[in-house]
C-alpha cells in the first residue's frame, strides 16, 4: 500500500509532528488516518513524529511515537501532552493536529510559542456531537448551525480561535468547509477539502456461502443513530437476513445492549468488540450488506471500505462522500420506515443490488491524499520544500 520516494522524489529537510488524540489500536477514522499518513510520509524520507493519548505500548520502525497514558487524571494528562509536544516540536517545521481540542489546543499553543507552521484536520464537529449528549433536539449538522445552537457552547469561542490561527484547515467534506467558513468566519482560502481515500484492500479468503449478515463498524455514540436502527430490526423480515453485527465500542454500548435485550433481539442483533483493521476487512468481505445510519455522515472510512469490497451499502442520504450512490443505497435517517423499506429491498433483490455496488467508481486513493498534503507542506515532486 505504501508509496515510495521514486514516485515523488526524496522530500529533503522536512520534519513534521502529527498530534492526535487517538491512534491504533484505538478505533475511529482519525486513528487510522494518522497512522497511514505517518507511514506514507516516512516512506518519502520525511521525518515524522506522532504524539497521542494511549495506554498501549506503541512503536514503529519508521517514525517515533510518543504517548501519554489515559489513566492519568485529565488535567495532568493534558499538561504532560503539552510538555511532550513542545519538546518534540522544537526542531520540526510543521505541527499538524487531528482534532479541534484534545490535540488541537496544545498544538495551537506550541505552534505559537515556537513559531511553527500549524495545520489542523477536522474530521467531524465536536459541538454538534456534544449536542446529542445535552438532551436537546436531534438535528442534522446543518440544522444545528442554522438554529444557532452552537452559541450555547463556550467551546465555540475557543475552537474559533484555534481554527483562525491555523495556516490551513483540512476537512474531508465540502459541507464542513462551508460550516467553518460561514459560522467560524474562516476564509475559504484557509480551508482545504481532502476527501478520505478509497482503501487498497488485501486479498482475503472468502467463504463459499456467505451468511446474510448486515454489518456496521464504528464508534458507538448517539449521533450514529443505532438505537433507532436496532428498533427497526424488530420489524424487518427475519427471513431476509441472519444477523446484524455492530462492531465497535463507545459510551452507548451498554445502552444498546440493554435495548437489544428489551426487544428480545439477542438472536438477530449482536454487538462485537472493536477489532483491528485486518479482522474488520474479513468481516466486510464475508458480509452481505454494510450500513451507516448516522444523522449526518461525514465521510466514513467504513463505508469506503465496503465500497472497495464491492458490497451493497445503506447510508444516510445526508453524507459527505463524493460518490453518486444509487438512490436505493440512501435513506432518510429520521425515518425508520424508510430504512426498513430500503434494507428489505436490498436484501430481497440482492443480485441487482450487488451489480449496482460493483458499478460504483471512486478514483481517489492515498496517492492523491499524499499529493495534496505535499502541496500544503509547500513541497513538490522535485524535492523542494518551502517553509
Amino acid at each position: 500500500m505504501g508509496l515510495n520516494s521514486k514516485s515523488f522524489g526524496k522530500i529533503k529537510k522536512l520534519s513534521i509532528v502529527l498530534a492526535t488524540s487517538i491512534y491504533p489500536p484505538d478505533i475511529g477514522g482519525p486513528a487510522f488516518y494518522v497512522k497511514q499518513l505517518a507511514e506514507e510520509l516516512s516512506s518519502l524520507r520525511i521525518e515524522v513524529k506522532v504524539i497521542c493519548y494511549s495506554n498501549e505500548h506503541l512503536g514503529n520502525e519508521r517514525f517515533k511515537i510518543y504517548s501519554v497514558s489515559n489513566r492519568i487524571p485529565k488535567f495532568i494528562k493534558h499538561f504532560i501532552y503539552l510538555g511532550k509536544l513542545f519538546f518534540i516540536s522544537k526542531n520540526c517545521h510543521i505541527v499538524y493536529a487531528f482534532d479541534a481540542l484534545g490535540a488541537g489546543f496544545p498544538a495551537f499553543l506550541v505552534s505559537k510559542l515556537l513559531s511553527k507552521k500549524f495545520l489542523i484536520r477536522i474530521g467531524g464537529d465536536i459541538l454538534w456531537e456534544k449536542s446529542f449528549d445535552s438532551h436537546g433536539k436531534i438535528m442534522t449538522l446543518t440544522e444545528f448551525y442554522q438554529s444557532k445552537n452552537y452559541l450555547n457552547f463556550r467551546l465555540f469561542g475557543i475552537i474559533k480561535i484555534i481554527l483562525s490561527a491555523a495556516d490551513k484547515i483540512i476537512v474531508p467534506t465540502i459541507s464542513l468547509a462551508e460550516i467553518y467558513n460561514k459560522y467560524y468566519k474562516i476564509p475559504k482560502n484557509q480551508i482545504e477539502v481532502i476527501f478520505n481515500p478509497l482503501p487498497e484492500i488485501p486479498t482475503l479468503e472468502k467463504k463459499e456461502n456467505l451468511a446474510k449478515d448486515i454489518i456496521f463498524a464504528g464508534r458507538l455514540v448517539k449521533y450514529k443513530n443505532l438505537n433507532n436502527i436496532i428498533k427497526a430490526f424488530k420489524d424487518i423480515d427475519g427471513n431476509l437476513f441472519d444477523k446484524f453485527l455492530i462492531i465497535g465500542d463507545g459510551p452507548e454500548r451498554k445502552n444498546l445492549i440493554k435495548l437489544i435485550n428489551i426487544l428480545n433481539l439477542e438472536n438477530k442483533v449482536c454487538i462485537l468488540p472493536k477489532t483491528d483493521r485486518e479482522v474488520l476487512f474479513q468481516y466486510i468481505k464475508n458480509s452481505y450488506l454494510a450500513i451507516s445510519p448516522s444523522i449526518t455522515d461525514f465521510n466514513p472510512n467504513f463505508i469506503l471500505e465496503a465500497v472497495a469490497f464491492k458490497k451493497p451499502i445503506l447510508i444516510s442520504r445526508i453524507n459527505g462522500i463524493p460518490i453518486n450512490f444509487p438512490k436505493r443505497f440512501l435513506f432518510n435517517p429520521f425515518s425508520v420506515s424508510d430504512f426498513i423499506k430500503k434494507i428489505e429491498w436490498l436484501l430481497s433483490n440482492y443480485d441487482e443490488a450487488k451489480k449496482e455496488a460493483e458499478n460504483i467508481t471512486f478514483n481517489w486513493h492515498w496517492r492523491n491524499v499524499i499529493e495534496k498534503h505535499l502541496e500544503l507542506f509547500n513541497c513538490n515532486r522535485q524535492s523542494k520544500c518551502r517553509f
